[in-house]
């Protein structure tokens, strides 16, 4: 059978953001709203720095002053690092200095959780700045190298001993929390950081997967302490289901299925137990369906598959379709083209991928008409060698020779020079 299009398989085809260490500091709500013109943005916040001057000439005792004060300046070394200038002004030097100095004070004033974690993120910005003076890793790079720049820097200590004062120093839940938030991202981005392009050749050729995956384990760990001291809420879940994600993605990225497989299965089981298995399960099971069929056990996806089809899941994309892969697998065509036609009823526009399935199967259970029909509806948006061919296929059982010769043709002049599985559908 011709290759009609690339397996559909979203541990390998959906954009996944490789979070980095920098990526901590977008997790706080900015200090300012900013626009995309400069000078409007250190307009807005010189004046706002101004206005908090005065107001600690007046109240030096107010550590608040201070932490909204060193947020400005914090905002501004992440952004333009040792000089805030703008069309020939300077409204800073040195604002990391002056953003430590200020949570320093803070922290002087009043040990409050919030504060600890403002300093913890200044020590992450000077840990990346440094870290982008070293230099890119190579292919060349060992272990050692790695763990001394992403685990044993004395800064990252430093970030991590203040995140955690924030959890001890934390007045209220929403303070904690928000200091356990910090120490997930944390791990989680370097984990990610380090299951990705050249690094994760590294780790493998290392051998120190283990060291990834136990940093996947403490985001999940704080994840979860955040959550059971809170009520959940569904934003909160949903974030716990990316991280078990990443981490299966991580072991399909390190050859390690099984481990995938399993990552997958236990945050099935903890959104189950939290209450969240219909709102929440489905992205799992889905994934781990994926990965019984990369492993080829088929029978072990369509259980998942059909479990979550049976227990009526929401936010369930793609279900259908990759049972309809599996039955499309196994020959059982007739399955493939029911669940083929239901995804299809998720959407309000056509979906040429699924039509192409579908035109697959409809040929496959002898229903040539409704072949050509289907494949006649993928061709209006790709341009497709497989696809010619199957559709001649179909009109030859038609007795429809003239037109199937010109599919032939067609088929061949789209596929010179291509991948037979190159079918772009959008």
């Amino acid at each position: 059978m011709d290759r009609l299009f690339c397996r559909s398989n979203l541990f390998l085809r959906v954009s996944f953001p490789l979070l980095s260490l920098a990526a901590l500091f977008l997790f706080s709500s900015s200090v300012l709203a900013q626009p995309g013109d400069d000078s409007d943005y250190l307009y807005d916040s010189s004046q706002k720095l101004k206005r908090l001057d005065a107001q600690i000439i007046k109240t030096p005792g107010d550590p608040d002053l201070y932490f909204e004060r060193g947020q400005i300046y914090l905002h501004w070394f992440t952004k333009y690092w040792y000089m805030v200038e703008h069309r020939g002004t300077v409204d800073a030097v040195d604002p990391g200095g002056k953003a430590l100095s200020d949570f320093e004070r803070a922290i002087q004033l009043d040990p409050r959780g919030k504060y600890f974690v403002a300093l913890g993120k200044y020590y992450l910005a000077v840990f990346w700045k440094k870290d982008s003076e070293k230099g890119k890793i190579t292919a060349a790079s060992k272990w050692p190298e790695i763990k001394q720049r992403y685990w044993d820097d004395q800064l990252l200590d430093t970030v991590l001993g203040n995140f955690r004062k924030g959890v001890e120093y934390g007045r209220d839940s929403w303070e904690k929390g928000h200091a356990l938030a910090n120490l997930q991202y944390f791990y989680q981005s370097r984990a990610s950081h380090m299951s990705s392009d050249l690094l994760s050749k590294i780790i493998i050729s290392e051998r120190q997967t283990r060291s990834v995956y136990d940093d996947y384990d403490r985001a999940i760990d704080l994840a979860l302490k955040g959550i059971l001291a809170n009520r959940p809420v569904p934003g909160v879940l949903s974030g716990l289901v990316d991280l078990y994600r990443d981490k299966a993605r991580a072991a399909v990225e390190f050859g390690d299925h099984p481990i995938g497989t399993r990552s997958l299965g236990e945050g099935i089981k903890v959104i189950t137990d939290l209450g969240g298995e219909k709102e929440f399960a489905c992205y799992l099971y889905v994934r781990r369906g994926e990965l019984h069929t990369m492993q080829k056990d088929l029978t072990a996806a369509m259980r998942d598959y059909t479990y979550a089809i049976d227990s009526d899941m929401v936010n369930c994309l793609d279900v259908y379709e990759k049972r309809g892969d599996i039955y499309t697998g196994l020959g059982d065509w007739v399955g493939a083209v029911k669940d083929y036609t239901q995804e299809m009823t998720l959407f309000q526009h056509p979906v040429p991928r699924l039509h192409a399935k579908r035109g697959n199967a409809h040929l496959r259970a002898g229903d040539a008409e409704k072949a050509v029909a289907d494949l006649d509806k993928a061709l209006e948006y790709s341009v497709c060698g497989p696809l010619y061919r199957l559709r001649a296929k179909a009109r030859r059982v038609l007795n429809k020779n003239e037109l199937a010769d010109e599919d032939e043709k067609k088929g061949l002049e789209y596929s010179i020079g291509r991948p037979n599985d190159a079918c772009a559908f959008r």
